[in-house]
């Protein structure tokens, strides 16, 4: 009848960073599983991932989805927990938000919170690019992953990007006073057509600041702007590897709280090639 019943995805990143690996998605209809589809469409994907010299396919499950099983008969393996967490805006403990922000007067002292623009003033692209890889620390526990490094190049296609699809977006950073250095960021975006959730995505402070409550001032003081600028936002999702506690620690105080684990998985493309030859 020319209905859509089931659809698949390979992303294969051109970065220069982690060539080996790529990623994917397979989403079959309910009505339709257990007929093959699902494995036929798996094996045009490592068909495609083979033929770009990729050596490791990883995809994600919600924690117990029945594709667990076909992705174990596939000879791939879970390898990372991630947590997806909402904050209900009005249920942040009150006067939490101005505390934070309070703290970092004499917690953060040395140090001063930067205002990024949707494109990156030129005068600190150099520097945003430096905080941003600062995710390399992030826990990675199982997967087969290495560092990946943004370049200006990128940066430019992100603004691009996100002036095209109309996204609205939140930066702040705060730069230690005295080298002018980067010493952390945090990042917020939303669709005005659908204003009520905000999705928090990075947050990372560099190493050599940590001890100073820069990502709860970051995270506070970028809330409060975020609230006065998209009153209509009643939720913010964000995610985080399942052994992050130290992000999950902020996370937790301010109000987040779990909804959903998201399993990792990844397996070798010539294993899956081969497990999906006796199909």
């Amino acid at each position: 009848g020319g209905s859509l019943v089931a659809s698949a995805y390979l992303g294969l990143g051109r970065t220069g960073d982690n060539a080996h690996l790529c990623n994917g998605d397979i989403t079959v209809d309910p009505a339709y599983r257990r007929q093959g589809i699902g494995a036929a469409l798996l094996k045009e994907v490592i068909d495609a991932a083979d033929a770009d010299g990729r050596s490791v396919f990883g995809t994600g499950t919600v924690q117990g989805h029945e594709a667990e099983n076909f992705l174990k008969a596939m000879t791939l393996e879970q390898k990372l927990l991630d947590r997806r967490s909402r904050l209900h805006l009005d249920r942040i403990p009150s006067g939490l938000v101005d505390q934070w922000i309070a703290d970092a007067v004499t917690r953060a002292q040395g140090y001063s919170l930067v205002v990024i623009d949707k494109k990156v003033q030129p005068e600190y692209r150099e520097r945003f690019i430096g905080v941003l890889n600062a995710m390399n620390d992030a826990p990675r526990d199982g997967l087969d992953r290495d560092d990946e490094f943004v370049t200006l190049e990128q940066l430019d296609d992100w603004e691009r990007q996100s002036e095209e699809t109309g996204g609205e977006e939140s930066t702040l950073v705060v730069v230690h006073d005295e080298t002018g250095d980067f010493a952390g960021y945090t990042h917020i975006a939303w669709q005005p057509e659908h204003p009520v959730v905000l999705w928090q995505q990075g947050t990372a402070v560099m190493a050599a600041h940590r001890g100073h409550a820069i990502g709860r001032w970051l995270k506070a003081a970028n809330l409060a702007k975020v609230i006065a600028a998209n009153p209509e936002a009643r939720f913010v999702d964000t995610w985080n590897a399942g052994s992050n506690k130290w992000m999950l620690a902020i996370n937790d105080e301010l109000g987040f709280s779990p909804y959903i684990w998201y399993t990792a998985w990844q397996g070798q493309v010539a294993d899956i090639k081969a497990a999906l030859a006796t199909k």
